[in-house]
């Protein structure tokens, strides 16, 4: 278990949820101003209710995904839905073992944290722009052909 400050605790997991809603916006292609303006609010209330345990923050996001899919009726929101499950799995695999490797090298056994414990938020920031830039160049014209073949069948027979 990684022993953050409070602040930073709360910036680490805001962002956490906060890039995975970015991450999911840059794949599908839906992403402007006031997406944004909305998910970082949405980010801030699935942040901000009290859990029992942190996983459930997921499915939430997972949820609020879908409604704003189905909010704006897109037809390909099953896709899209795959879509948020693979993001969510492959950017929480690469956070954590981010945080992991960080908190190895630099925090264990330090006594005072509360300065090099914004190394965790901001190695997440630093993974997040990464996996974007990658997302930007190499997934999203994958994604979006395979957007426009799943709404636009080809007959068997051709």
């Amino acid at each position: 278990m990684i022993d953050l400050t409070l602040p930073q605790a709360f910036v680490s997991d805001f962002l956490n949820v906060f890039e995975l809603i970015i991450i999911y916006r840059l794949v599908t292609g839906y992403l402007n101003r006031k997406i944004i303006l909305v998910d970082f609010l949405a980010s801030l209330v699935i942040i901000c209710v009290p859990f029992l345990e942190g996983s459930l923050e997921f499915p939430l996001i997972m949820i609020h995904l879908w409604l704003f899919d189905r909010k704006h009726d897109r037809p390909q929101i099953i896709h899209n839905n795959i879509i948020a499950m693979c993001t969510i799995i492959v950017m929480i695999s690469l956070t954590d073992l981010g945080d992991h490797y960080m908190y190895e090298i630099f925090l264990e056994g330090r006594k005072n944290i509360s300065l090099l414990g914004w190394i965790l938020p901001i190695t997440d920031l630093i993974l997040t722009v990464i996996v974007g830039i990658l997302v930007i160049l190499f997934i999203a014209p994958k994604v979006r052909e395979v957007s426009i073949q799943i709404l636009n069948p080809v007959l068997l027979w051709k």
